[in-house]
């Protein structure tokens, strides 16, 4: 863990401070995290509850991404291709939760939490219970 806390700390490619976006690019994934914000239980992330994250859902999102959840090929087919944002909260047990939005490599993911109806499976979003070390509530976007 140490030898990937130190790789992602170099390429950091940059830290917004107008609006506190970290922009995080390495291999096979692409991403943005969030501030806190104004929500309710919502807190900072440190690179390490990213890095976590980021693990989870690679071991476990093939239990939950199958033909049977979403009619058309499996998201982690391609899982590098799509940008992701995070944020964290915390739930009333202290426990920490990072809520991954993951859109389509064309998409800019640092204007903004990215809200997309509809889609297919260029969209989707999913929760980590990073104390747990459980992937939960995938959702795949349908298509109009």
């Amino acid at each position: 863990m140490k030898k990937a806390v130190e790789t992602w700390e170099r390429r950091i490619s940059e830290y917004r401070p107008e609006n506190g976006v970290w922009h995080l690019m390495a291999p096979g994934v692409g991403g943005f995290v969030y501030p806190a914000g104004i929500e309710a239980q919502a807190v900072d992330l440190m690179l390490t509850d990213v890095l976590m994250a980021e693990h989870i859902l690679r071991s476990q999102l093939p239990l939950l991404d199958t033909h049977t959840t979403y009619p058309l090929p499996p998201v982690r087919w391609k899982l590098h291709r799509f940008i992701r944002q995070y944020r964290g909260f915390r739930d009333n047990d202290g426990k920490l939760h990072v809520h991954i939005n993951a859109v389509w490599d064309d998409e800019r993911g640092d204007n903004g939490w990215i809200v997309i109806h509809d889609g297919g499976n260029f969209y989707w979003q999913v929760w980590v219970d990073v104390d747990s070390g459980r992937l939960y509530d995938l959702m795949i976007n349908g298509e109009a």
